[in-house]
């Protein structure tokens, strides 16, 4: 799960929110306030890009609508993903233009409506088509004035909104300076490596000089919100890792056990055999290969049990079928090699002690 490619960088980008509404002044002109704070947020030292977008990526917050294409395709459902953001979102989160152009200055109120789609609802509404020029019309009435057409004038790369094991959804991108209402999420991404949270006093002075009166709030680091992610199923590795690793031991120090007691209860039939000239490389393997039978066929019905309730766990795998067969031959061996250890460990002790000693301690 940690090697999937998610569609954008969330490595030294700081995000918060901002709600036009709350302020009289912001409320008032909310476009003009977005372009005065990203302004601002853009002029800071440290800071290499800003945007906004209603939402973060791998959170599940996003909006959906129905989109339709003029004269091809519909996508309808919660995998349709609207977005409302500026150029600058792109290049905060190093999301790849595939085709055509970002959103610029010239999308503001009374430009002609336009829009940004991901490959994957490329794909889909205009399979072996140029997407660029396409009209699409957008359910929700997003633009100010409630006109839902727009022509494509991009496409990008494909980002996973809703989580990391879920595939993208197809995703359309409205410009945010053609949006009059809703709460804003900012996304600002540093230079270098130092910790973003530094440029936290920074970013909230730039938006008091834009509305003194607008609180920032919901500040977070995008690298934590992709860390939170997979948080549930990183938690669940661990604590399975350390109850199988204990079970392992426990498997080990019985069947060492068994094996040292069962040895120990030989002791003259095994001095017997020393004394006479038997190798003790060969009293080690009779030892060895008689008790690792009942390991053997542990280990079979074991695995036979397991592929059985592999059911069980299914929903806590991503990308790796229940009855795995590497993950099962791993299992074999380190359970073999775990149990070849502890029977050949006594062994080993019983085949290296003195055989005259040991029958003169027997009589």
């Amino acid at each position: 799960l940690s090697s999937v490619d998610v569609g954008f960088d969330p490595n030294r980008v700081l995000t918060f929110r901002v709600n036009p509404a709350d302020a009289d002044a912001a409320a008032r002109d909310p476009m003009g306030f977005k372009t005065r704070v990203l302004a601002a947020l853009r002029d800071l030292p440290g800071v290499d890009a800003a945007g906004v977008n209603t939402c973060a990526p791998l959170t599940g917050q996003c909006g959906s609508s129905v989109v339709v294409s003029a004269g091809s395709g519909r996508l309808e459902g919660p995998e349709i993903g609207v977005h409302v953001v500026d150029g600058g979102y792109f290049d905060a989160l190093r999301m790849p233009l595939v085709a055509g152009r970002s959103f610029g200055p010239e999308d503001r109120p009374g430009s002609a409506r336009v829009a940004i789609v991901n490959a994957r609802a490329a794909r889909r509404l205009w399979p072996g088509a140029d997407p660029i020029g396409q009209r699409i019309a957008v359910a929700t009435a997003y633009f100010a004035g409630g006109d839902s057409m727009a022509t494509v004038v991009g496409v990008v790369g494909d980002v996973r909104y809703q989580a990391v094991e879920a595939p993208a959804a197809f995703d359309v991108y409205l410009p945010a300076l053609q949006r009059s209402r809703g709460s804003t999420m900012f996304f600002v991404r540093t230079t270098g490596d130092g910790d973003p949270n530094a440029l936290l006093p920074s970013v909230r002075e730039a938006v008091r000089q834009a509305d003194p009166g607008l609180p920032v709030y919901g500040v977070r680091q995008l690298a934590d919100v992709a860390a939170a992610a997979t948080a549930r199923t990183r938690f669940l590795t661990v604590v399975l890792s350390v109850f199988s690793v204990l079970a392992v031991g426990l498997a080990v120090i019985g069947v060492y056990g068994v094996v040292a007691f069962a040895v120990r209860a030989r002791g003259k039939e095994i001095s017997i055999r020393l004394a006479i000239g038997a190798a003790p490389g060969g009293v080690v393997r009779l030892i060895v290969m008689e008790h690792l039978r009942p390991v053997v066929v542990g280990i079979v019905a074991g695995s036979v049990v397991a592929a059985a309730l592999t059911r069980l766990v299914a929903a806590l795998l991503y990308d790796v079928p229940p009855r795995d067969g590497a993950t099962f031959g791993v299992a074999v061996l380190a359970l073999a090699a775990a149990g070849l250890l502890a029977c050949w460990w006594p062994a080993r002790r019983a085949a290296r002690a003195d055989p005259v000693g040991a029958l003169k301690g027997d009589g």
